[in-house]
């Protein structure tokens, strides 16, 4: 029995691999490449991890999704437990 969060991906060779379903990591690092990386240039590694850290604290605290009832992730999550 397959994990529910993995995935069989089938090769341009035929062969099959089971994997992890990575598609939220990956849309997770396309939006932040798109709007981090690509508005900021090139960056030192110091300046990359500064970067990376506040996209994060972004994506989880300020960011609101029409998915989480405009609330960001955080919110959401908080407004769940205080309902429980």
């Amino acid at each position: 029995m397959h994990p529910k969060s993995w995935t069989l991906l089938p090769t341009l060779k035929g062969a099959v691999f089971l994997c992890p379903n990575i598609r939220p990591t990956e849309s997770f690092f396309g939006t932040l490449k798109t709007e981090s990386f690509y508005k900021e240039g090139v960056l030192s590694v110091a300046e990359l991890a500064t970067v990376i850290d506040d996209y994060i604290h972004y994506y989880n605290y300020e960011r609101i999704s029409l998915n989480l009832k405009k609330l960001s992730s955080i919110g959401y999550r908080t407004r769940l437990k205080k309902a429980v």
